[in-house]
């Protein structure tokens, strides 16, 4: 059970990355996608699989980080370099600073490394008040913890566009539900080994890591169980369930946006387009 969710962990972050390499590679739709996020997702795999170069540990993991780094590569790649996708991409759009949340990871990496890993002793183990012990510096060991704390930052610019713009493509929804789904699945498998391995040490910066990374999706997903209860009553509720979706204001055009009515949309619906749209800003209520 344990390794399962690890698998399926790994299988859904793969699924996550190739849907979005499909979406700007075979497609060639930048619309809707953050190139921020995809340079701080790559930033991520490279300060964390720096080991690739200093240890071995099987194939399985091995091959899945040169996957990880080297589609991630290619996203990046089509977005600035490949037609349609690079005329496509919105930079206006992707307007969260990637440069601010890489230095409050870094700064908090170097904090957490020069304190959890003994460089910074409060305590002082010889009596003394303060200590520090250059000794137990590892650049490995610190790119790593600044890996941990730079991936839960990294879909923000993603979820960004999503948050100002509901009107993204189902592909681009599916792919942050399986980055989504990925993470959840890592943080079973983190609590299933911890409660069935003996004398575990646990590694509360993980957790931490996940569950923040896994809050970060609740905007997101507070939005689609709305539009699909809604759908859900329009569909199968009866004429008192028509009245509210009516109601709520975002039936038509919220329903159209996340793809549960692949009609045109009409005329009215057109003409209320920006109206809805402000109205389910959450930063203007």
């Amino acid at each position: 059970m344990m390794h399962t969710f690890r698998l399926l962990g790994d299988f859904f972050h793969a699924a996550s990355i190739i849907l979005f390499l499909v979406i700007v590679g075979v497609k060639g739709n930048g619309a809707g996608v953050s190139l921020k996020s995809q340079y701080l997702f790559l930033l991520t795999f490279f300060l964390r699989y720096l080991d690739l170069f200093t240890k071995f540990y099987n194939w399985y993991n091995t091959l899945m980080k040169i996957f990880f780094i080297l589609t991630t590569m290619g996203i990046v790649f089509i977005l600035r370099r490949v037609e349609p996708a690079k005329s496509t991409y919105s930079p206006t759009q992707d307007s969260v600073s990637h440069w601010n949340l890489i230095m409050a990871a870094a700064i908090a990496g170097m904090v957490i490394h020069l304190v959890g890993s003994g460089v910074v002793d409060i305590r002082g183990s010889s009596g003394q008040e303060f200590e520090v012990h250059f000794e137990h510096y590892s650049w490995l060991s610190f790119f790593w913890t600044f890996s941990v704390c730079l991936e839960p930052l990294a879909m923000l610019p993603q979820l960004y566009i999503f948050r100002k713009n509901r009107l993204i493509s189902r592909d681009i929804r599916t792919a942050i539900v399986f980055m989504g789904i990925y993470r959840l699945c890592y943080l079973l498998f983190w609590g299933f080994r911890a409660a069935s391995v003996e004398h575990f040490q646990h590694h509360y910066l993980l957790y931490t890591s996940g569950i923040i990374q896994c809050l970060t999706y609740i905007d997101f997903c507070l939005y689609h169980w709305s539009v699909c209860t809604l759908w859900c009553l329009s569909k199968y509720g009866g004429s008192d369930s028509s009245s509210m979706v009516e109601d709520s204001g975002i039936g038509p055009w919220a329903m159209k946006a996340a793809g549960y009515d692949e009609d045109p949309l009409d005329e009215e619906v057109d003409s209320l387009l920006a109206e809805v749209e402000e109205e389910w800003r959450p930063g203007d209520k």
